[in-house]
C-alpha cells in the first residue's frame, strides 16, 4: 500500500502491488519538485518495498524537455518506527531529509526474478493531461494529511 505526494499535495493511494498506477499531476512552475511516498505492508510484519518512476516536464512549453526519474539507491528512507511528528512533516517541500538513510535496491521492476515482476508498464504521455481526473483519493492509515493535487489518473 502507498500514498503519494508531490510538492506537499496528496496525489493518490493504491493497494495493488502488482498493478502500477499512473498519474499526471499539474502543479505551479518551480525549480524543485519533492516526491514523498508513505509505503506500508498493512498489519503484516513483512519488509516494505517501494518502486516508483516518473517524468517531469514544463507543460507551458510547446516542446518541453523531459526529466525521467525513478527509485534507486539515491532515494532516502525513514524507518517505519519513526515518530508521528516525523511522519507528519516529511511531505512538506521544505522538509530536510539529511538524517535519512539511502534506500536498498532489491531488483528492477521488470526483472523476472523480482517479487513484483511485471511484463508491461504504461508510459506517461508527455505534455498531455490524459485519463480520468480524480480528486479525494483515500490515503493509507497514518499517512499525513495534505491538500489535494490537481491530478488525472490513467
Amino acid at each position: 500500500m502507498y500514498t503519494l505526494y508531490v510538492n506537499g499535495k496528496l496525489v493518490g493511494s493504491g493497494q495493488q502491488w502488482r498493478e502500477p498506477d499512473l498519474y499526471t499531476v499539474k502543479f505551479p512552475a518551480t525549480s524543485r519538485v519533492v516526491i514523498a511516498i508513505v509505503a506500508s505492508q498493512g498489519p503484516v510484519g513483512y519488509d516494505i518495498g517501494l518502486i516508483a518512476a516518473g517524468k517531469l516536464w514544463d507543460s507551458d512549453k510547446p516542446d518541453p524537455s523531459v526529466v525521467d526519474f525513478g527509485t534507486d539507491a539515491q532515494w532516502v528512507t525513514l524507518d517505519g518506527d519513526s515518530t508521528p511528528a516525523a511522519r507528519a512533516t516529511f511531505v512538506d517541500p521544505s522538509f530536510v531529509d539529511a538524517s535519512w538513510k539511502n534506500s536498498h535496491v532489491v531488483a528492477a521492476y521488470t526483472d523476472s526474478k523480482s517479487p513484483w515482476s511485471v511484463k508491461e508498464v504504461k508510459e506517461a504521455v508527455v505534455g498531455k493531461a490524459v485519463g480520468k481526473r480524480i480528486m479525494g483519493m483515500a490515503k493509507i492509515p497514518d499517512a499525513p494529511e495534505a491538500a489535494l493535487a490537481e491530478i488525472w489518473k490513467l
